[in-house]
């Protein structure tokens, strides 16, 4: 149970960032908007390859352990889109 609310957390707050991802980069880093499909583009290309080493390496480790990594890791990207243009 404890998992599956973590995880819901960890959903909530990147739902809560990502649906203003466009507008920000174009009004606050000065992104054109025909630049976007970049970010896109290489942000899936990162979760394709980032989701299959993940995937091993919690079939490899402790689980818990790996979430708990992930979920501190995660807050990198997530503060660094957020203050782009600070």
């Amino acid at each position: 149970v404890n998992a599956l609310l973590f995880i819901s957390v960890l959903m909530i707050g990147q739902f809560s960032v990502i649906p203003f991802l466009a507008k920000y980069l174009v009004a606050n880093v000065d992104f054109r908007e025909d630049q976007l499909k970049w970010v896109y583009f290489f942000g899936g290309l990162a979760s394709i390859g980032a989701s299959q080493a993940v995937g091993r390496w919690a079939d490899a480790a402790s689980k818990p352990f790996v979430f708990r990594i992930m979920a501190l890791a995660m807050l990198l990207p997530l503060l660094t889109l957020t203050h782009l243009g600070t």
